[in-house]
């Protein structure tokens, strides 16, 4: 995200300063706990919440291997849980399932771009900050 904010920024300097100290903030107020479990990833072989993450996404693979629709709505319920919005897409309607969850997240991108483009320099209300000069 952070990326993404200074990339469309068009004062890179001052969301550089403001990213850096925003990230140094975080780094210094977060609990020992959060270190601690960064930490845990090194060993993630022996960790059974990372290994019951992979298990889950090749679940969710094998599954829509298995069928062209994938295993239908709320395969991951009952105590399974992806952890992860695409491999749960892809488990529970298959690849062509996944393919038009990524094409609606494509065309909602490029749509919310064309907007942007063509109401550039609009303002929407009165009082509204101009944000072309």
């Amino acid at each position: 995200m952070g990326a993404m904010l200074w990339w469309k920024s068009r004062q890179k300097f001052l969301m550089t300063v403001l990213l850096v100290a925003g990230a140094s903030a975080v780094y210094l107020f977060m609990p020992q706990e959060w270190f601690d479990r960064m930490h845990s990833m090194r060993n993630y072989e022996e960790d059974w919440s990372a290994q019951g993450r992979f298990r889950a996404w090749q679940f969710a693979f094998d599954i829509a291997k298995s069928s062209i629709f994938g295993g239908g709505f709320e395969t991951f319920r009952g105590g399974t849980d992806a952890h992860s919005i695409y491999f749960e897409v892809m488990g529970e309607h298959g690849f062509i399932g996944f393919g038009l969850f990524l094409a609606l997240w494509a065309f909602t991108w490029l749509a919310a771009a064309r907007i942007r483009r063509a109401t550039e320099g609009t303002r929407t209300w009165p009082g509204w900050p101009a944000w072309h000069g």
